[in-house]
């Protein structure tokens, strides 16, 4: 047996939440979930390790989590400004690396997003993703850029055979 969320955002009301789940024989039963309390347009969500959700932005300083145990939403850590078409990577340990013209971090537990400043060459990369505890790799067209948190350096990654616009690393 199977089991995801799918969230859509939507211009005219609240997020829609959806618990599909499936078992062997390709059954699928699809629930709705209670809606989020802010709409929102082109936010980022990412399951976080303790199950939760959290739903970061869309033109919004605020972020939510949702309880699929209690299936309630809760305001989580609001950020310093509204985001749109933000990125998020989500690291093993359950932090968040949030790039948006600024770029801020999230750890679990704190009650607010630190800023670790601006970097527009990190803001034109796409498909930020975590290749290591502190370090992620984004895509520009052909070419990709390692972003390390220790030092925040960003520095020449390699290069792919073909340019994309939209590349997601997975690991």
């Amino acid at each position: 047996e199977g089991q995801a969320l799918w969230v859509a955002d939507h211009v005219d009301r609240l997020w829609q939440v959806e618990r599909v789940s499936w078992d062997d024989s390709g059954t699928l039963k699809v629930e709705m979930l209670p809606g989020l309390n802010d709409s929102r347009r082109d936010s980022e969500a990412l399951r976080l390790p303790d199950g939760r959700v959290m739903v970061i932005g869309g033109l919004r300083e605020t972020t939510e989590f949702f309880d699929v145990a209690t299936r309630r939403w809760r305001y989580g850590p609001a950020l310093p400004e509204p985001v749109v078409r933000a990125q998020a990577a989500l690291f093993r340990d359950g932090r968040v690396l949030l790039v948006s013209g600024r770029i801020w971090l999230w750890k679990p537990g704190a009650s607010q997003w630190e800023d670790l400043g601006l970097n527009q060459s990190l803001d034109a990369l796409r498909g930020i993703t975590p290749i290591s505890d502190d370090e992620v790799i984004g895509v520009h067209e052909n070419e990709t850029r390692i972003y390390d948190l220790r030092d925040r350096s960003l520095r020449i990654g390699p290069d792919l055979a073909e340019p994309h616009q939209d590349a997601r690393f997975v690991r």
